[in-house]
């Protein structure tokens, strides 16, 4: 077991970006730092350091349920890609 300090950037491709900012700002308190153009934006939890990555890309709407999750260990991060769906079952 890798031990770390928690997730620290998690990207996520979404199908409706304005929905899904509306979940986790209302169920997580989360607040929108910035955009990057129309399709995505990047959210924290206040007094955290943790980001979220909103995407609706639609070129990559074929990943939706798939996330890129930053793991800090240490001094080290790893990237770790998993499946929602796989992890549902």
């Amino acid at each position: 077991m890798i031990r770390t300090q928690g997730l620290t950037h998690i990207h996520l491709v979404v199908r409706d970006l304005e929905r899904s900012l509306r979940f986790y700002k209302g169920v997580f308190g989360m607040e929108e730092q910035f955009r990057d153009g129309p399709c995505m934006v990047f959210l924290n939890t206040p007094g955290s350091s943790d980001l979220i990555t909103l995407n609706e890309d639609p070129r990559e709407v074929q990943l939706a349920g798939v996330t890129e999750a930053w793991l800090t260990s240490g001094s080290v991060s790893r990237a770790l890609q998993t499946s929602t769906l796989q992890s549902a079952r």
